[in-house]
């Protein structure tokens, strides 16, 4: 057998620059070194750069809640502040080590051996700078993925997009470096086992992290852009629960109730509809009855019924609902009163249909409990009102630009409820005896004494119901002409007595995102009765946070009526400084760095760091609903387009408040079902984009190395 000498492998063009060059290269690696330790520096430093400002006492305190900026403006985040700190400080710990073993250590005899030095060193150290590198691109990625989620949403780059587009090219670089640093070292693979270790072990962490990393990019491109949508109709997955404010009435209910339908439930909708009939029927099978129709088997009934209920035409299927023990009041809802079909465009795809049947069933056994008879609210006009009904003809056009809330209104119209306006009589001003409910919305103008005596009045006097009068009021401080104060809505008069102030001055906030120095972020307070309709769909563990724009302090006092009691109804966000001015503040950005530094002035304007300030308030009347007051009006006002902050949710929230008042639950806001498909949420959470993912790399890591152990063996 011959054997052939092993010739030297050739230097590649980098080992040998590498040997030829040690000691500018090691002088180029501690620089570089120096250079992310000063960079890790400044990091630390703004980072923790709140604290070390360490403004006196309240100041202080007004500042650090939300570690920003005086000005609210702030580049960089704390925690993305503090991952480069870190990212950094290990990258100059890489690159000092590199630097110094290459500048201290003595080179080999032979130019192979140096060769293969240079070659051990370069995957080992250019491996963890490319992995460094690649873990700090990732971190940032992370942290300013919400650029990438409103590119995505927008279709162009938003305002800091180049943040995340420089976190992608470091990941990228860095993966790429560790990559490139192992290829000239694959040379002596067969030869020196802790080479070979070495690239296996970085071959093994870059790939585990780039099958994490795809992993995650996939969950995220997957909850911001794919239609993620599963099918449930068609599966035989449909379920039907009936929600606590269906539960609760059926429940306290005593006039008998009987459903008649010929709906069968041989599709979708059918299933439903017999799926929540059988779910009312169970829940008070006392006064609940279902009686379903066969057109083949119940001709006669059928025929019978369309002759006693002529409006109920059995022609199309529908349901038939009675109340009473000879079943006078009746109503019928037709199939096609069961669903909707909202804009799918606001879902990004397809319009899908709705099954609102239980928000239906459910207005309609109120509306026959009422003797069919809608309760009328009433909405004052002539001040400057938020235009909630459409304008009256030949009615004067409003001082100012009109302020619509048609999203308001269209709610309101779920609740059989009558709208209408009510413009006082200059001479002799009074409030109709048939209004349930009276509404001021936002005036810009001040009510005359005398219509504030009718308002008054009707409030003390029974209306046509029995009850005494009740009122909404909406109310956010509305600059005078010159802008020097908040204007009088001449209203304070019918408010006192019940243990209500409005605040004569402007609620200010630290801007935090999406929400300016006016917008007041507001929650529900806990109120006494935790049966109230308010405290159970707003309060609690299902607590909603309002944006209330151009909000006032509404404060609450003793009240003059020993059977009233007046209490706090939501209040702004502990977490979230306020401030308040009697000016309307043009630049509140200023005065906010002006406070951080003046303490005198930081007490002046009643700052509030940590505290809560009233928004609204409601008062009862025994343990009845008398008047609602909320410092805002605008947060009702249809929403700008592309912004959905405020009208919906804040509607919602008037539309309780009305059923409060009517001692009526809300049904107006059950949700309804959407047929065809499951959304998940859009917001990433720690399990879909950490937990998950990890769990998934890990367990294809491990199967893939178990592979790799055994064919080894082998």
């Amino acid at each position: 057998m011959s054997s052939h000498p092993s010739h030297p492998t050739p230097a590649a063009p980098v080992t040998a620059f590498l040997v030829g060059n040690r000691r500018p290269v090691a002088f180029v690696l501690l620089a570089l070194a120096l250079a992310s330790f000063a960079g890790s520096v400044y990091l630390f430093a703004r980072t923790f750069q709140s604290s070390a400002a360490k403004p006196a006492d309240a100041a202080d305190e007004f500042a650090k809640l939300t570690g920003e900026r005086a000005d609210g403006v702030l580049s960089l985040g704390t925690s993305a502040y503090l991952l480069g700190g870190f990212g950094t400080l290990t990258l100059a710990a890489v690159l000092g080590t590199a630097g110094i073993v290459t500048l201290v250590s003595l080179p080999k005899p032979t130019a192979a051996q140096r060769d293969a030095d240079a070659r051990k060193a370069l995957v080992l150290f250019g491996g963890l700078t490319g992995l460094t590198l690649t873990v700090i691109g990732f971190a940032f990625s992370v942290e300013w993925y919400r650029y990438l989620a409103e590119w995505l949403d927008t279709k162009s780059p938003p305002p800091g997009a180049y943040r995340f587009v420089l976190a992608l090219l470091v990941f990228v670089g860095g993966a790429g470096l560790a990559f490139l640093s192992a290829q000239p070292a694959r040379a002596d693979e067969r030869d020196n086992p802790l080479v070979r270790r070495l690239i296996f072990g970085m071959n093994l962490g870059l790939s585990t992290f780039l099958l994490l990393v795809l992993l995650l990019v996939a969950n995220i491109f997957v909850t911001l852009k794919v239609p993620n949508k599963l099918d449930t109709t068609a599966t035989g997955l449909n379920s039907f629960a009936l929600s606590e404010v269906t539960s609760d009435y059926l429940a306290t209910l005593d006039t008998p109730i009987a459903v008649y339908t010929t709906i069968t439930d041989e599709d979708a909708l059918g299933a439903d509809v017999h799926r929540l009939l059988d779910a009312c029927r169970d829940r008070n099978p006392q006064f609940f009855a279902v009686k379903y129709l066969s057109r083949t088997l119940n001709k006669d009934r059928i025929a019978e019924l369309r002759s006693k209920y002529p409006q109920a035409d059995f022609a199309d299927d529908g349901l038939l609902v009675t109340a009473g023990r000879d079943e006078e009041q009746h109503s019928y809802i037709k199939t096609n009163g069961l669903i909707t079909v909202p804009d799918g465009r606001a879902q990004g795809g397809p319009p899908r249909q709705e099954f609102v049947g239980e928000s239906k069933l459910m207005r309609e056994l109120l509306f026959l409990s009422d003797k069919k008879s809608k309760p009328t609210i009433y909405f004052t006009v002539g001040h400057g009102e938020i235009d909630v009904l459409p304008p009256e003809p030949g009615s004067p056009p409003p001082v100012g630009p009109r302020r619509s809330a048609n999203t308001l209104r269209t709610t309101l119209d779920k609740n059989y409820v009558e709208m209408r306006p009510l413009r006082f009589d200059l001479a002799k001003p009074v409030v109709p005896p048939d209004a349930t409910i009276l509404v001021i919305a936002d005036p810009t103008g001040a009510f005359s004494p005398a219509e504030a005596a009718a308002i008054k009045a009707y409030l003390n006097a029974p209306t046509a119901s029995g009850k005494g009068g009740k009122l909404i009021l909406l109310s956010g401080p509305t600059p005078t002409a010159d802008r020097r104060g908040v204007a009088d809505t001449g209203l304070d008069g019918v408010l006192t007595d019940y243990g209500v102030t409005l605040g004569r001055k402007f609620i200010v906030n630290q801007p935090v995102e999406r929400s300016g120095y006016l917008d007041t972020l507001a929650i529900f307070s806990d109120i006494t009765d935790p049966e109230n309709p308010l405290a159970r769909e707003f309060g609690g563990r299902k607590r909603r946070v309002f944006i209330l724009p151009d909000a006032r302090e509404v404060l609450v006092n003793p009240t003059a009526k020993p059977t009233t009691r007046a209490e706090v109804l939501m209040v702004t966000r502990p977490d979230r400084p306020t401030w308040l001015e009697s000016e309307y503040p043009v630049n509140p950005g200023r005065i906010f760095q002006q406070m951080v530094r003046d303490r005198e002035l930081l007490v002046a304007k009643e700052a509030e760091a940590g505290g809560e300030r009233t928004v609204a308030a409601i008062v009862t009347e025994g343990d009845k609903g008398k008047l609602a007051v909320i410092g805002s009006g605008a947060t009702f006002v249809d929403d700008t387009p592309g912004d959905t902050r405020h009208a919906d949710f804040s509607a919602s929230l008037l539309s309780v408040t009305i059923n409060w008042l009517r001692e009526q639950p809300p049904v107006a806001n059950i949700a309804a079902k959407t047929y065809g498909f499951y959304t998940p949420e859009r917001r990433l959470d720690l399990l879909r984009v950490g937990v998950l993912p990890v769990f998934m790399a890990s367990l294809l890591t491990a199967a893939l190395g178990v592979g790799v152990w055994i064919v080894r063996r082998k």
